[in-house]
């Protein structure tokens, strides 16, 4: 199994346990906008759906170690850290959210 085929079924794993539809808005939202702190993500995703921040963390760093699709960065040890859609899996994720719509 190749790489972005093991990446594209933890996603669809991924989205297919995804109940209250939240997981979907953050890949939208990292499609649309291309770079994320987990406070910019939280703040977007509380005007919806009734969520903590501790849990929006943990969601991105589910997506950024375990699916692999995310790449972070950090200015300074002061600065939050910075999450975008690797640039190889912008297509694939677009693909996939809206298959799952």
């Amino acid at each position: 199994m190749s790489m972005k085929s093991a990446i594209l079924a933890r996603l669809e794993q991924f989205l297919e346990s995804d109940k209250v539809g939240y997981r979907r808005l953050v890949l939208d939202l990292f499609l649309s906008r291309k770079e994320f702190t987990v406070d910019d993500i939280y703040e977007d995703l509380s005007k919806t759906y009734t969520v903590t921040r501790n849990k929006v963390a943990s969601m991105i760093g589910y997506i950024h170690s375990k699916i692999g699709i995310l790449s972070s960065h950090k200015e300074s040890y002061k600065t939050p850290i910075v999450y975008r859609i690797k640039d190889e899996y912008v297509d694939t994720i677009s693909t996939i959210v809206q298959a799952s719509a």
